[in-house]
């Protein structure tokens, strides 16, 4: 009996320090990768959404390689359950790509820095939930801890000067919404990690939501390029009719013939200016009789 108890309490302390190692490495990459994010966003024409494809598909395909080889008879019982494959979407499409996105858009607004700060409010809002979902007050042992994670990446990310701090509302905005996805993103999965573990989970619902990710960096592009193109179209169809318009008045067409009647220009710059000239050239012919 005692040794049953002994063989347990080892077992749990040596999960417990697997986890707490997995955490501090795990922190120790997202800052590094937060870091990563600002250098590219600072000195490369790349948006938020490129880079988030690219991580999370990257980090999605070596997960299902390990899968694939490993416990390949885990990822087909997964993805042929229905049930456990639309909650893999919600996680991976939802919360795993806005927790990535959001993140990156906060450092383009500000600094690694302050997005890593802000993104501690996510713990905040999953005591939060909990809270209200327990119908409870948070725990004196719970505040402290949440306070005490604050202060700590604060002075991780800050090295202690206030001053590395930068914070313009739209970086506060998104801050926020980087904290809700945050929160999201560890309440949600909980059955399915109980029931498939972690790395699974989070494998395939990372490269659904890189998959995402790369519709949104796609179709965001095409939609700059289609209003480029626009753009590009009404400056030319402008410039055409003004010279258009400046080339119709010296022509004077007063009776019947092809053209008659017709505006100067296509465009109401060209409109406009030949109705200017023409409205000139009549106060001129009106002034002539008169001396």
């Amino acid at each position: 009996m005692r040794e049953g108890i002994a063989e347990g309490a080892a077992v749990f302390r040596r999960r417990h320090l697997k986890g707490v190692v997995c955490a501090l490495v795990g922190a120790g990459l997202w800052g590094f990768s937060g870091a990563c994010a600002q250098f590219l966003l600072a000195n490369y024409d790349i948006t938020p959404s490129f880079i988030t494809a690219v991580r999370m598909l990257g980090a999605g395909a070596v997960f299902l390689l390990v899968l694939l080889v490993r416990n390949r008879a885990q990822l087909a019982a997964m993805l042929g359950d229905r049930r456990t494959l639309g909650q893999l979407a919600v996680f991976g499409g939802v919360g795993l790509f806005l927790c990535q996105i959001t993140y990156t858009i906060v450092i383009g607004y500000t600094n690694a820095g302050t997005a890593t700060v802000l993104q501690t409010t996510g713990i905040a809002f999953v005591m939060l939930f909990t809270c209200v979902l327990t119908r409870r007050m948070p725990r004196g042992r719970e505040v402290t801890g949440l306070a005490a994670a604050v202060i700590a990446t604060w002075l991780i990310a800050t090295q202690g000067d206030p001053s590395a701090l930068y914070l313009p509302p739209m970086g506060l905005a998104w801050g926020i919404a980087n904290g809700l996805s945050v929160a999201f993103y560890i309440m949600y999965p909980k059955k399915l990690f109980a029931r498939w573990g972690s790395f699974a989970v989070t494998g395939i619902g990372m490269f659904i939501g890189g998959i995402v990710a790369a519709a949104v960096y796609f179709g965001a592009a095409r939609a700059a390029g289609a209003r480029c193109c626009r753009r590009g179209r009404v400056r030319s169809v402008r410039a055409s009719g003004h010279v258009r318009g400046v080339r119709a008045v010296p022509t004077r067409r007063v009776g019947g013939g092809v053209g008659a009647g017709k505006p100067a220009g296509r465009c109401r710059a060209g409109q406009r200016h030949a109705v200017r000239h023409a409205v000139a050239r009549h106060r001129v012919h009106r002034r002539r009789p008169g001396g």
